[in-house]
């Protein structure tokens, strides 16, 4: 199918949003929008490391002000979450780290940094804060506690009276390269390296561009462990060596360069989630997904797509259980952006539960579904609510969903989406009657339990439901 250009208002494309968000990028897809961001809304392609100031304990877990752990989003997982320094004279705010001079977060594992990367880090930082003084946005550590780790690559606030003062310094390759940017105050810097070049970016609109000098040789950085808000290798007892005076909001590294699009992206998201700023429309959205009742979606959340080189195909189910009601997909609607009307084009009614789209679309695909008014007289354990559910024991599937009922299991599963904390029982030693599994769960006698064997964090706001068939007079 023909198509014509992406629509140029963003309050079109914004009135279309749901508050419903992918939880990764599928292949074929670069990044969405949706009128709620979170901390995987950001170009997920090549994303190894993801600290976030607001989800500092987890994608699906609330903020702690308390932790000292900062957990990695990005694809290079748990390995590389970060651990407060000894001095804990920094504090949590509700969206990132205040490191107040004397605390850095540093990684634990080495981490091959590369030779073609990006480095995302929003950031409040003064360099009347730092005095004579270097803070450390980024250091590397190395394999040893060398002192010139810097020289590979580094990013630090330099104090009003430093030498090279009131400015933030770029080092790469091995000191052959580095750029300052002039300023005295700074909130958000990109910088970019790959074989030959380097890019160093601030301010809000990607401003003062720093080109440094090409031709040059760049070796893959070792192996390194690294810290966030000053040196770790002079993180002693006393506190951190050449520490930051200010807040880390974020810091993403991506294993490859980032376009111009990807980083006016990732700044949106960035924009609306720290800020409260609304996202415009992005010129390469390919499609945006709807849906003929909001209640239900197809097999991609409401929003809008953008689309890479590969293509990618947009489905919905033939029929979907929400709330107990059940529903059809009778096939979609499907509309073609006009750019000289600035409107959508006549929407035509197709069959079928499939779109493929490429990145020279651009479409709304509106999925058509009937009934809900009947409640379904079956129901499965995934009939409940979902969104947020990190508990789920069942009496009658108590050892997995797609598993009979056993009378006889002393592992009682966890059917949440994401597992773990699978329950074991336990019973009082002596005990002769401590309970029997009945059909739709079990039947606690004289002193026995179940607990899980890993420790849970429970979350500053929850939901429990239980259902228990007990007499008080048997207490």
């Amino acid at each position: 199918m023909k198509m014509q250009k992406m629509l140029k208002s963003g309050a079109l494309l914004l009135a279309l949003m749901a508050t419903l968000i992918p939880t990764a990028a599928d292949a074929g897809l670069k990044y969405w929008t949706t009128g709620n961001y979170d901390a995987d809304s950001y170009v997920q392609d090549g994303l190894v490391l993801n600290y976030d100031g607001i989800r500092n304990m987890g994608l699906n877990a609330d903020h702690s002000t308390t932790t000292t752990t900062w957990k990695n989003l990005g694809s290079g997982g748990a390995t590389y979450d970060l651990r407060q320094s000894k001095l804990n004279l920094g504090e949590w705010g509700e969206d990132g780290f205040d490191f107040k001079g004397k605390t850095t977060y540093a990684s634990t594992t080495a981490f091959t940094i590369g030779t073609s990367y990006t480095v995302q880090s929003l950031l409040d930082a003064k360099t009347a804060d730092h005095g004579g003084n270097i803070g450390y946005v980024f250091f590397p550590r190395g394999t040893t506690d060398s002192l010139d780790n810097w020289k590979t690559f580094s990013i630090g606030v330099r104090g009003s009276s430093n030498s090279a003062g009131d400015r933030i310094r770029l080092n790469a390759q091995n000191y052959i390269n580095f750029t300052d940017i002039n300023g005295t105050t700074f909130n958000y810097i990109t910088a970019i390296i790959d074989v030959t070049n380097s890019w160093f970016f601030t301010g809000t609109a990607l401003a003062n561009k720093k080109d440094l000098a090409s031709g040059k040789t760049l070796v893959s950085i070792a192996p390194t462990v690294w810290g966030i808000g000053g040196n770790p290798n002079n993180d002693t007892a006393t506190g951190a060596g050449q520490p930051l005076f200010g807040t880390i909001k974020s810091y993403r590294h991506y294993n490859r360069v980032l376009s111009e699009e990807e980083r006016v992206w990732n700044r949106a998201v960035d924009d609306a989630r720290f800020f409260g700023k609304l996202v415009s429309s992005i010129s390469t959205t390919n499609a945006v997904i709807a849906s003929s009742m909001a209640s239900v979606s197809g097999n991609e959340k409401a929003g809008a797509y953008a689309v890479d080189a590969s293509g990618y195909t947009f489905s919905a189910p033939a029929s979907k259980t929400v709330d107990g009601r059940s529903y059809t997909c009778t096939g979609y609607t499907l509309e073609t952006w006009d750019d000289t009307t600035g409107t959508w084009g006549a929407a035509l009614t197709e069959s079928g539960t499939s779109v493929a789209v490429t990145a020279s679309d651009r479409v709304r695909i509106t999925w058509q579904w009937t009934g809900g008014d009947g409640i379904v007289t079956r129901y499965t354990t995934a009939d409940y609510v979902q969104d947020g559910l990190l508990l789920q024991y069942d009496g009658i599937r108590n050892v997995g969903v797609d598993q009979p009922h056993s009378s006889d299991t002393t592992a009682w599963k966890n059917l949440a989406p994401d597992g773990g904390w699978d329950m074991t029982f336990h019973a009082k030693t002596g005990v002769t009657k401590p309970g029997e599994w009945r059909a739709d769960g079990y039947r606690f006698e004289q002193q026995s339990w179940f607990t899980p064997g890993t420790a849970f964090t429970l979350p500053s706001n929850q939901t429990v439901q239980i259902a228990v068939e007990a007499n008080v007079l048997d207490q």
